[in-house]
């Protein structure tokens, strides 16, 4: 080897590798030679932090995937009711534990319902306590 010519891969201020050129050549790299190298040498780094972004990205929705399959077998198999609604009292999931203490037959069913209006929860003051908490945004105790 007679002649070299190094360039640095940089990302964020960080050398990530190098592009290495040698020749058997004496003199064989001009600075027109070093110029272009960077600039090939910045579309590679380029490439690369697409690609490390685009694997961090696959990480990211595989941990939120995983993470929303543990929430949803943790409320499926939870030995209390649980519900979501929206701000009208409609019903827009629910666990099957709350579909029995409901005696509703099915979560279709159990959706159907109003938690506001549903006679049961008003005769018991029930309904009140969910008004509440969706008109002032703080949550109550029932004893």
């Amino acid at each position: 080897m007679k002649s070299c010519m190094l360039i640095p891969l940089i990302s964020k201020n960080e050398v990530i590798g190098a592009l290495n050129f040698q020749s058997k050549n004496s003199d064989a790299y001009t600075e027109a030679d070093v110029k272009l190298s960077e600039r090939i040498g910045a579309q590679i780094v380029g490439a690369i932090a697409n690609s490390q972004l685009y694997a961090k990205q696959k990480q990211g929705e595989e941990a939120l995937r995983s993470s929303e399959e543990r929430y949803r077998l943790l409320v499926e198999n939870a030995p209390l009711g649980i519900l979501s609604i929206d701000t009208q009292g409609q019903i827009i999931d629910v666990n099957p534990e709350l579909s029995t203490m409901l005696g509703s037959p099915s979560k279709q069913a159990t959706q159907a319902i109003n938690m506001l209006t549903f006679p049961p929860l008003v005769k018991t003051g029930i309904a009140d306590h969910f008004r509440c908490c969706l008109e002032t945004g703080e949550g109550s105790l029932l004893t």
